[in-house]
Parts: structure tokens; C-alpha cells; sequence
């Protein structure tokens, strides 16, 4: 099974596909995870999001938006 934006479940997300789906810059989920509001591993210089966090963070991203078009 696959999410709408055809990233495999289970599947560590980086910045870069988090940012396409979200709709939010790399350099903010970067700030989100230096402070730990987001959840991630920093391998190396790049960061894996968990699959679930990626897909909790992105329908927040959704509900704010429908929230301030309501």
C-alpha cells in the first residue's frame, strides 16, 4: 500500500519529499527537527522522518489549511 504522494509505507521520508508533499520549505522541516517538533534521525548530513510522523505532519499541514478556508 502507498499514500497519495506514492511514497511506499513504512519508508523513511527525507527533508526534500516531506517539503513536495507538505508544501512547506526543506528549511523549515529542518528547524522542526533541530528542535525536536518534528521527529527524525540525521544520518550523516540528511535527515530520516518516519513514515508515520511524515504522514501526522502532513495531515496537520491539511486541517490548518482547510481550517483557514473555512
Amino acid at each position: 500500500m502507498t499514500d497519495k504522494n506514492n511514497h511506499g509505507l513504512g519508508k523513511p521520508w527525507t527533508t526534500t519529499e516531506l517539503s513536495e508533499a507538505s508544501g512547506v520549505s526543506m528549511q523549515y522541516i529542518g528547524r522542526l527537527l533541530n528542535q525536536g517538533r518534528l521527529r527524525g534521525q540525521k544520518i550523516g548530513h540528511m535527515w530520516a522522518i518516519p513514515d508515520s510522523e511524515a504522514q501526522r505532519f502532513i495531515e496537520e499541514r491539511e486541517g490548518e489549511k482547510r481550517k483557514d478556508h473555512a
